[in-house]
């Protein structure tokens, strides 16, 4: 009996988004880095799921 595991993804994002430039500018998530594989991931089928350290993050 053949069994089909569950298709499944996860898209680790960072938690962190504060200044770490000299000029202040902040670093964090860039949009399309989680929306293109969130795309192509739920187009063939997968349940896809978006985590971080804190539970948290912030947009660059």
């Amino acid at each position: 009996m053949a069994q089909t595991l569950a298709r499944k993804a996860i898209i680790a994002i960072p938690s962190f988004h504060g200044a770490i430039f000299p000029d202040g500018h902040k670093t964090g998530l860039f949009f399309t880095e989680a929306l293109h594989p969130f795309r192509v991931l739920t187009a063939a089928g997968f349940e896809v799921d978006l985590a971080s350290e804190t539970g948290t993050f912030g947009f660059d």
